[in-house]
């Protein structure tokens, strides 16, 4: 790499009030506008874009050669443009946090100088075959939708560190396999549930994270062959039983897992002594194998009539022992206008203008009041006194293009 004084400017205005031999800029909030203005930099060589506020780039990676580090972060930008391929002398692309769908330009594969790639918390399920020329890669992070990886990607023999947690993977991509000089591998929150034999072929991986693949439940024999292993994540997977092969991994130092699903923790304990760093609280795997809801949820049910309106409460609050800051209240008023009316068995949609119904609650995580809501969903009256009611509830409540799950369920209010 070449060597360069850095000169660090964070610039909130114009760039063009800045001497034309600039070798950073740290743009934050930048317009298209703005962002056009960079060209005036020809020595630029560090660059990032924080929260950038268009969805499209301006045409200018073709005017900065001499860039090494471009970083957009927090930015509103749909699609990443062609020209970014002329960026000969690249070394490190960062492009984070948008949250957006972005499609990866095959151009990406002519920056064959890169040593770090970073694309992640972007929507994209398809990586281009191109990308296979950046046989210079020592680290990548490729975090978004994605099912598979190009075979190409078996190119990247000098990569040491892959993070790919996230993404929709069912079973390990083999062009993986290929990387025999991956020191790092991070396949964690995937859909995993079968993994291969061929893992044991990565015989320099010292740290493995598999963690939160909720229906992986064994571990494949070639796990035994990473005589080079010194760290396994496990936790959040129905793994409740290690292979004892992995004790003839002297390297190996830290084994992470729930120990709410290992068969016989003592016995676990007694063979593989203080490589065991038990995860005692797994909150990933027991949300998924038991309803927290229910277990930790409290209802109160009121039925009450104002002359001719009957009025049913559902009230919710959910508090799980332990935990900080997880309560969370919710209540549901249901009015009957025209109790007589109903028909038992009969199900009702929730915007029959029969009923009356509202929705409110409280989190800390969300305080903020209930705006633009509706609640929609069926109902059924197994029962409709004067003193009590048993319906079943399937409500949900939409606010903009959002769905939440409000009940579903048989209750008796009296």
């Amino acid at each position: 790499m070449k060597r360069f004084t850095l000169i660090v400017l964070i610039i909130f205005l114009n760039p063009k009030t800045f001497a034309q031999k600039t070798d950073s800029i740290f743009a934050h909030n930048y317009t298209y506008r703005q962002a056009a203005e960079l060209v005036k930099f020809p020595e630029l060589r560090y660059l990032k874009l924080y929260a950038y506020k268009d969805t499209v780039l301006p045409d200018i990676f073709g005017q900065l050669p001499e860039l090494e580090y471009l970083e957009i972060n927090a930015s509103e930008i749909t699609v990443i443009p062609t020209s970014i391929g002329n960026l000969s002398q690249l070394k490190t692309l960062i492009i984070c946090n948008g949250y957006d769908p972005i499609k990866i330009p095959s151009e990406l594969g002519k920056l064959t100088q890169l040593t770090k790639l970073e694309l992640y918390n972007y929507h994209f399920k398809l990586l281009p075959a191109e990308l296979g020329n950046l046989v210079n890669l020592e680290s990548s992070m490729l975090c978004g939708d994605l099912t598979d990886l190009p075979a190409s990607i078996q190119n990247w023999k000098k990569l040491k560190r892959l993070y790919l947690a996230g993404n929709n993977f069912q079973k390990i991509p083999s062009p993986i396999f290929r990387l025999n000089q991956l020191e790092y591998l991070d396949l964690s929150s995937n859909k995993l549930s079968q993994l291969n034999d061929s893992i044991g072929m990565l015989n320099q991986l010292k740290e493995l994270n598999l963690g939160s693949n909720i229906e992986t439940d064994q571990l494949p024999s070639g796990i035994c062959e990473l005589q080079n292993l010194e760290t396994l994540y496990l936790q959040n997977t129905k793994i409740n039983l290690l292979p004892l092969c992995l004790n003839q991994i002297h390297s190996l130092k830290r084994i992470r897992i729930c120990k709410t699903v290992i068969d016989d923790p003592a016995e676990t304990d007694s063979i593989f002594k203080k490589k065991m760093d038990w995860d005692s609280w797994c909150p990933g795997f027991e949300r998924y194998l038991v309803d927290f809801s229910e277990i930790y949820g409290q209802y109160t049910l009121n039925f009450e009539k104002k002359k001719d309106t009957t009025i049913l409460h559902y009230g919710y609050f959910y508090n799980q022992p332990g935990s900080i800051d997880e309560e969370y209240t919710r209540n549901i008023t249901i009015k009957i206008l025209q109790k007589d009316s109903l028909k038992l068995n009969r199900v009702y949609t929730a915007t029959n203008p029969n009923f009356i119904i509202s929705s409110n609650h409280f989190s800390v995580w969300d305080w903020e009041p209930d705006k633009n809501q509706k609640v929609i969903g069926y109902l059924q009256f197994v029962e409709l006194t004067n003193k009590r009611c048993k319906v079943y509830l399937n409500l949900e409540l939409v606010e903009g293009t959002q769905k939440r799950k409000l009940v579903d369920k048989l209750l008796l209010f009296e």
